[in-house]
C-alpha cells in the first residue's frame, strides 16, 4: 500500500458518540454473537500461527446477518468451522488520509496487506468499499467459474461500483428511510419528506435520531436539498452540513441502530435502514402496531452489502463454498426470512412465492421495497478527494 500520512481516523469522526470495534467469536450458537466482549478488538498486528485457525473460514460481517441455522448447516455440509468477526460500522476498516506530497484526500483501508493476511477469508462490505479496496490491491479478483453465478440477480451483474462482479458478489440490499412511532406521532405530522427530520416540529425535540455515519446522514440531507448523495460540489455539501448543524437546537441524537429505543419510546422518529425497521417491528407482539416506516419522497440511499475475498485469504476455497452456500435457493430463503430484507440472489423469491408465509414477506414493503421506491434511490459511491469535505463537515457537527 502507498506510503500515506494519516489525516483523520474516519471511524472516530463517524462514531464519536459511541464506541465501535471489530470483534471475533468462534460461533457455536448464533446467540453467541451478542455475548462476545465488546471491548476486545481484533489485533490486526498479531501473527496467525494456529494451523487449525487457518483451515477454518474467517468472515467479517454485521451482527446477526444470517439465519440461526446458516453457519451450523455450512459446517455440517463442508466440515469447515466458521470464525465470526463482528463489524459494527463500515468505518472500522477505513481512515481518511492525506496522500503524501499531494493535496488530495480519499478513503483508504486502514489495514495493510500484512495486517490483513490470515485474518479474514471473506468480508461483507458496502458498494463504495468495493470501489476503494481494489485500488490498494486489497481484494482478490474472483474466479466466477467457481461461483454459481447464474443464481446472482441479473440487476447486480452490471452494478456501477463493480461491473461484471470482478471483486464482489451481492449478498443483501435495502434502503434508508424514516421510522416513527405511529401510536405517538400524529398522522397529520407525517408528510413523507426528509423535512420530517431535518425541519422538525419542536414537539419532537430530544426524540429524533440520525445515523452516526457521516456519508449516510449527510447523504440524506443532500437528498432533502435535491442534490445527488454523491455530489462533489463543495457548496452542496456545505448546505447539507449546515442543515444538520441547525438540528443541534433540537437535541438530535446520533445512534447506529435505534430500533430498541423506538420500541421503548425513548425515541419517536429515527433515520433507519428498512431491514432494521423490520427487525424492530418484531421486537414484541405490539411492535408492528407501534412502528411504521416510509422512504422520503425526495429520494434516498440504497445500500448493498457484498461478499469479497480479501487479499491474503488463507482459505479461498472455503470462501467460494460459503458464497455458493448462501446463494443456494433453499438457504437464501431462510436468510431472507431471518434478516427481513432482500438478497442478491434470485430464484429464492420463487420459493417464497410458493408459500403463504413467503408471500406475506414479499408483500411487506418495509422488508422488500417496491421498484418505485428503488428507482428513487442512489447507491453511496466513493467521492475521491471530495471525501475531505464530508469529513470536515461531519467533524463540525459532532464536536
Amino acid at each position: 500500500m502507498k506510503n500515506l500520512t494519516l489525516f483523520l481516523a474516519y471511524f472516530i469522526i463517524g462514531t464519536i458518540v459511541f464506541s465501535v470495534n471489530c470483534r471475533r467469536v468462534d460461533v457455536t450458537s448464533e446467540d453467541d454473537q451478542d455475548k462476545v466482549d465488546p471491548y476486545k478488538p481484533i489485533d490486526f498486528t498479531a501473527k496467525v500461527d494456529d494451523e487449525k485457525y487457518k483451515k477454518n473460514l474467517n468472515i467479517l460481517v454485521w451482527p446477526s446477518y444470517f439465519a440461526p441455522e446458516t453457519l451450523h448447516e455450512f459446517t455440517d455440509e463442508t466440515g469447515i468451522q466458521v470464525n465470526y468477526h463482528v463489524m459494527n460500522a463500515m468505518e472500522d476498516l477505513f481512515e481518511v488520509v492525506k496522500q503524501e506530497g499531494k493535496q488530495k484526500y480519499r478513503v483508504v483501508c486502514a489495514i495493510s496487506n500484512e495486517m490483513l493476511t490470515g485474518k479474514f477469508d471473506l468480508i461483507f462490505v458496502a458498494a463504495r468499499v468495493v470501489q476503494i479496496l481494489p485500488e490498494d490491491n486489497l481484494l482478490e479478483e474472483l474466479d466466477l467459474t467457481k461461483i454459481d453465478y447464474d443464481k446472482v440477480d441479473p440487476q447486480f451483474k452490471s452494478s456501477p461500483y463493480d461491473p461484471g462482479n470482478r471483486f464482489s458478489i451481492p449478498y443483501s440490499w435495502g434502503v434508508m428511510g424514516i421510522a416513527y412511532r405511529k401510536d405517538i406521532v400524529s398522522q397529520e405530522k407525517i408528510n413523507k419528506s426528509w423535512g420530517f427530520i431535518f425541519k422538525p416540529d419542536s414537539m419532537f425535540d430530544g426524540k429524533i435520531s440520525l445515523l452516526s455515519d457521516a456519508r449516510t446522514t449527510i447523504g440524506a440531507a443532500l437528498a432533502y436539498k435535491r442534490y445527488s448523495i454523491n455530489t462533489t460540489q463543495t457548496t452542496a455539501i456545505a448546505n447539507a452540513c449546515n442543515l444538520l448543524h441547525d438540528l443541534k437546537n433540537h437535541d438530535i441524537k446520533l445512534i447506529p441502530n435505534p430500533g430498541n429505543l423506538l420500541n421503548s419510546g425513548d425515541l419517536w422518529i429515527s433515520m433507519l435502514w428498512n431491514g432494521d425497521v423490520s427487525v424492530a417491528q418484531e421486537f414484541d407482539e405490539d411492535s408492528a402496531d407501534k412502528i411504521d416506516f416510509f422512504v422520503p419522497k425526495e429520494g434516498s440511499i440504497r445500500f448493498i452489502d457484498n461478499m469479497c475475498i480479501p487479499i491474503g485469504s488463507l482459505n479461498k476455497e472455503g470462501a467460494y463454498k460459503f458464497i455458493n452456500f448462501v446463494l443456494r435457493d433453499t438457504n437464501a430463503v431462510k436468510i431472507a426470512g431471518a434478516i427481513k430484507q432482500p438478497l442478491g440472489s434470485f430464484a429464492y423469491r420463487e420459493i417464497l412465492e410458493a408459500s403463504e408465509e413467503g408471500k406475506v414477506l414479499l408483500e411487506n414493503e418495509v422488508s422488500f421495497p417496491p421498484q418505485r421506491v428503488i428507482d428513487n434511490c442512489e447507491y453511496l459511491m466513493d467521492v475521491g478527494e471530495s471525501t475531505r469535505y464530508y469529513i470536515d463537515g461531519w467533524r463540525e457537527l459532532v464536536e
